[in-house]
């Protein structure tokens, strides 16, 4: 736990620096302004290298030495065969059952799962003879056997197994048995029969039927070619149990059907509501805003407005009689000058009207957050209790220019970015030619105190 805690941490660091360092170098990878970040960068990546190193080359690795180390059959290490084996040693046999079937529906072509569950299967249960006849279909020796043992205690003859060492096994299990079991006494007086039997039917009849069948020929081969002498009908092919392995493979691929049309399902109803998911994407451009010019808010300054220069710039007059520029920072309208259709053209009328309305012959607050050059400022205007920024991108007068964000407070950037989102049905009303009302003066939130409604209630 400790170490993916720590792949966590280094992993967001190294990113986190990584962007910082391309950010304050204004994009390019070749100039970093800061040799600090280079050096913990650096650190953080040799970090990364040995806290991932063992997890990358387990999954290299894996495929290759499971066969050799853990043997065939053997799946790599999971967390649900730990849990099983765990319960299983605890004496939680229910519990480790159910782990079992799981982890059989899962892996339904390897052994371990089935093998936990034969163990812990209930004696004389339908459950056992189904995990036995499944690990019975496996080449592990000591797990066939125990599956040949629970097969017999149903009253089920296994045929022979297909692999010539389980099958050798089984003979001298079965060997083993035979000589272990009591022999009847003979009958002190035997009585005389008319004709006598020939010692091999003798003998044939003595041997049990499941030794013979464990030793027959094989098939196509009939008794006559074998022996020279007519087959016994005892030791003819038995029946063919059903084929082991359906059930789970069944369900194994109903789950994965299941799982993959729940997952396409889902798909469809997170693509049907994708606009539920647009704030959490608007939170994050807003807290990694691309490369841009640095702002930061430097001050307050307030004054009068005066006249508009063009859609989203105008001058206002300072109580000392001096007059600056202020341009609307993080935000961009159509020019009237560039416009190339009469979209355009409506839509840059429609700001410097707006913009005028706002902010002429009207006490006008700035939050200053760049300077271009002496008396042109950037900034955060409020005017009549409205956050101009944000309302004519609310409207769709304007769009969020990304280059400007960088240095905004977190708060502003994302109420712009979601007005953005939020404005298309302006746009398209502006261009139709029905430009939208302004908005109430006390409906528009301010970026650093509470805002006041025009009207001074």
């Amino acid at each position: 736990m400790m170490l993916i805690l720590w792949r966590i941490v280094f992993g967001a660091a190294l990113v986190v620096v990584l962007s910082r360092m391309f950010q304050d170098s204004g994009g390019a990878a070749v100039d970093p302004t800061s040799g600090g970040y280079m050096a913990l960068a650096l650190i953080l990546g040799l970090a990364n290298a040995v806290v991932w190193a063992p997890w990358i080359g387990e999954k290299l690795t894996a495929p290759l030495d499971t066969l050799y180390v853990r043997g065939a059959g053997e799946p790599p290490a999971n967390r649900l065969l730990a849990h099983a084996r765990n319960a299983e040693q605890r004496g939680r046999r229910r519990l480790a059952l159910v782990l079992a079937f799981i982890e059989a529906v899962r892996h339904p072509n390897l052994l371990p799962g089935f093998a936990i569950g034969l163990r812990n299967a209930k004696p004389g249960s339908r459950l056992e003879r189904l995990f036995a006849w499944e690990v019975y279909r496996f080449t592990s020796i000591d797990q066939c056997l125990a599956a040949w043992r629970a097969l017999r205690r149903h009253g089920i003859e296994p045929p022979p197994h297909p692999d010539e060492r389980v099958q050798r096994a089984l003979l001298a299990e079965l060997q083993r048995e035979l000589l272990a079991a009591p022999r009847p006494r003979p009958a002190e007086t035997a009585a005389p029969t008319e004709t006598a039997e020939p010692a091999g039917t003798a003998a044939e009849a003595e041997t049990p039927r499941r030794l013979r069948l464990a030793t027959r020929p094989a098939p196509g081969q009939s008794g006559e070619a074998a022996e020279g002498t007519p087959a016994d009908p005892l030791a003819a092919e038995p029946p063919e149990p059903r084929k082991a392995g359906w059930l789970f493979r069944g369900l194994h691929w109903g789950t994965l059907a299941v799982g993959w049309a729940a997952a396409v399902g889902a798909a469809f109803v997170i693509y049907q509501h994708r606009a539920a998911a647009t704030p959490a994407i608007d939170a994050w451009r807003a807290l990694f805003p691309p490369p841009g010019i640095q702002q930061q808010v430097r001050g307050e300054i307030t004054g009068v407005g005066r006249r508009v220069l063009d859609e989203t710039a105008f001058q206002m007059e300072l109580p000392d009689r001096r007059r600056v520029s202020v341009r609307l920072t993080g935000i961009q309208a159509p020019s009237l000058l560039a416009a190339r259709n009469p979209r355009e053209r409506a839509v840059a009328l429609e700001a410097r009207k707006r913009l005028g309305s706002l902010v002429l012959s009207n006490q006008v607050q700035v939050q200053v957050t760049y300077v271009e050059r002496p008396g042109a400022l950037l900034g955060l205007v409020e005017a009549q209790g409205t956050n101009v920024n944000l309302a004519f991108v609310r409207d769709g007068l304007a769009r969020v220019r990304s280059d400007q964000l960088r240095g905004l407070p977190f708060k502003v950037r994302y109420a712009l970015l979601r007005a953005d989102r939020l404005a298309a049905a302006a746009r398209e009303a502006l261009a139709a030619g029905r430009a939208t009302n302004p908005p109430p003066a006390s409906t528009t939130v301010r970026t650093n105190r509470q805002a006041e409604p025009a009207d001074g209630r």
